[in-house]
């Protein structure tokens, strides 16, 4: 599972990580605006997946934790982008200046898409690996 009162990957962690692949510019050098980052993520993920998990773990594996990473850089460069589609079954893909109307998708990478670098699609990866999937059940009347 996910915690939320405690951060699954160390800000440190994750500077090494996206500096080694060319993102350093993106993401932020104060320790403490990591640290937020990494929280909006974490209680992202945990909102959505943490009874989907199909194994429970100590620390979460390293798939999971490039996930966050990415994620955390999707964050850092389009604030409070993951609080935005925090809506159990349903991510807000569009939404008018007024509020007055919306448009939602049940895939939060469609959602996301075109707001967000493609770095998402290795984050749908590496976490379809360990979530289980929801199951349909499609009545024909």
């Amino acid at each position: 599972m996910i915690p939320t009162d405690e951060l699954a990957v160390s800000p440190e962690w994750v500077t090494t990580f996206l500096t080694g692949r060319g993102y350093g510019a993106f993401w932020p050098s104060n320790e403490a605006e990591q640290e937020q980052i990494l929280f909006r993520v974490q209680d992202y993920l945990a909102a959505t997946y943490n009874n989907r998990w199909k194994e429970q773990w100590e620390e979460p594996p390293m798939d999971v934790q490039i996930a966050i990473a990415y994620m955390a850089l999707a964050e850092a460069r389009s604030p409070f982008l993951f609080s935005e589609v925090i809506t159990p079954g349903r991510y807000l893909t569009a939404q008018s200046i007024d509020g007055a109307s919306e448009s939602y998708s049940s895939d939060v990478i469609a959602a996301l898409k075109g707001r967000v670098d493609p770095y998402l699609s290795i984050v749908q990866r590496n976490l379809g690996k360990h979530i289980c999937p929801l199951f349909v059940h499609t009545v024909r009347v």
